[in-house]
């Protein structure tokens, strides 16, 4: 019950300090949550195939999604040097739009550490018998 609690706390400290730094909305984006968990599936299928423990295939999705996060990132940050000229007005750059550009590639790197550090670890705590 206590591991519960925590967990439940964990995420409620989380959500607040996001809400504080810039709203909910700001941390939620189907494209980066796509490709961090889509990629960690498939990296943790690939590397341990059908015969790994369940222990073994959380480690492996935890590495996959950090592993995804950093290449989401590169990609966000690849995609925004070649569209510079879209988020520019008149000569000048638009920092709004840069600004919300990078946000969405650092939303990778956010997930996959949150899913590898805090998700997964509880997960495999919760599913273990004390």
């Amino acid at each position: 019950m206590l591991k519960l609690l925590g967990f439940v706390g964990m995420l409620l400290m989380l959500a607040v300090a996001m809400n504080m730094a810039a709203g909910l909305g700001a941390f939620v984006d189907i494209h980066s949550i796509v490709i961090v968990f889509g990629g960690a599936a498939l990296f943790a299928l690939a590397v341990g195939g059908s015969t790994q423990s369940a222990a073994s295939a959380l480690d492996n999705l935890g590495t996959g999604a950090v592993y995804f996060g950093w290449l989401g990132f590169l990609i966000g940050i690849a995609a925004i040097a070649q569209n510079l000229d879209t988020i520019s007005d008149e000569g000048g750059l638009n920092v709004i739009k840069l600004g919300e550009a990078f946000s969405v590639g650092m939303l990778t790197v956010l997930y996959g550490y949150l899913t590898s550090w805090v998700a997964l670890p509880v997960i495999k705590s919760l599913t273990q018998d004390d």
